[in-house]
């Protein structure tokens, strides 16, 4: 069975894409397709839908890779619920999901990619790039750690080693003009066609900057670190999302999801950032250094937080 973003993996697709005033009807309406899937499909049909693990069109993450019908009969919520009680429980669960979603319908009905994401655009030489990153977002698609030992000043780092297309839709205004610098042109090409298919297809130019360019050095640390240096004059900042956050958080710390931070009023003083891996800091901790920020950029894993000594409070811990 070909589910589409109905049926996912132990869970179900969410239903407030379109705007929170149909999120409920779309709800009750999610409950009786699967119900009806579960209830007259046999047991042993593989079930195959278009989201998995990760996605933010799921209403909770799902789980592994495979399922089937009967499989989902034991463990889906809409098997589990009644129409209610589902409906409550999915407008309940809902996190956040990446702004650039709203542009992405009246994209879509636009057809293919337009010719320009095919064409060559302007090779930028070192010498442009500092004018460029006080006039518009220059993207750094290198790993973070690459990012970190050396870049061009002033540009915001969203490697291609994570989520890349999911945070540059996020983090940066819609519409706005950008560049790219990276490693090489093959790294540059396959940064293109990622922001090309949620729509942002139209950089101002690409560059592989010279080690002269990549004057700026970004400070990389562990848990281990900020719990040694964390003093009255810092400020640490979560920049998780919120279900995240909810589920338990350092003791002290202050919660900005990376994608509002550009936006935030923030006090004076040194700031280090955390997530749950590092990717998210190093990209907000990127964000502010543009601004002019003093910041470090917590890249360690949130399971090694609290064997550091640092207290966790909220859901997950104390």
């Amino acid at each position: 069975m070909f589910t589409g973003g109905s049926l996912l993996i132990g869970t179900v697709g969410r239903t407030d894409q379109l705007g929170p005033d149909l999120a409920a009807d779309l709800a009750a309406a999610q409950w009786s397709s699967v119900r009806w899937m579960l209830e007259h499909l046999p047991a042993d049909a593989g079930v195959h839908p278009t989201h998995g693990f990760g996605s933010f069109c799921s209403s909770t993450p799902c789980r592994g890779t495979e399922t089937t019908i009967g499989a989902e009969r034991a463990v889906n919520p809409a098997a589990q619920l009644d129409c209610e009680p589902f409906v409550k429980s999915l407008l309940d669960g809902f996190g956040s999901f990446p702004s650039y979603f709203a542009h992405m319908a009246p994209r879509n009905r636009q057809g293919l990619l337009p010719a320009s994401y095919r064409e060559p655009v302007e090779l930028l030489a070192d010498g442009d790039l500092g004018d460029l990153t006080e006039r518009m977002w220059v993207i750094d698609v290198r790993p973070r750690v690459t990012f970190a030992s050396g870049h061009v000043p002033g540009t915001v780092n969203a490697g291609m080693d994570g989520p890349f297309a999911t945070y540059v839709g996020w983090t940066m205004p819609w519409g706005a003009p950008f560049a790219l610098v990276g490693a090489d042109d093959a790294q540059l090409s396959r940064a293109r066609g990622l922001l090309a298919h949620i729509g942002l297809d139209l950089p101002v130019g690409t560059a592989v900057p010279g080690p002269g360019a990549r004057s700026d050095r970004l400070r990389l640390a562990t848990f281990d670190q900020l719990a040694d240096e964390w003093s009255g004059d810092v400020t640490v900042i979560d920049v998780r999302r919120t279900e995240e956050w909810d589920s338990g958080q350092l003791e002290g710390a202050r919660h900005i999801p990376v994608h509002q931070l550009a936006e935030a009023r923030l006090p004076d003083g040194p700031i280090w950032l955390h997530c749950a891996a590092g990717y998210r800091a190093v990209l907000g901790a990127s964000l502010l250094r543009r601004a002019g920020r003093e910041v470090v950029a917590v890249d360690d894993a949130w399971s090694s937080a609290e064997d550091a000594g640092l207290r966790i409070c909220g859901a997950a811990g104390t």
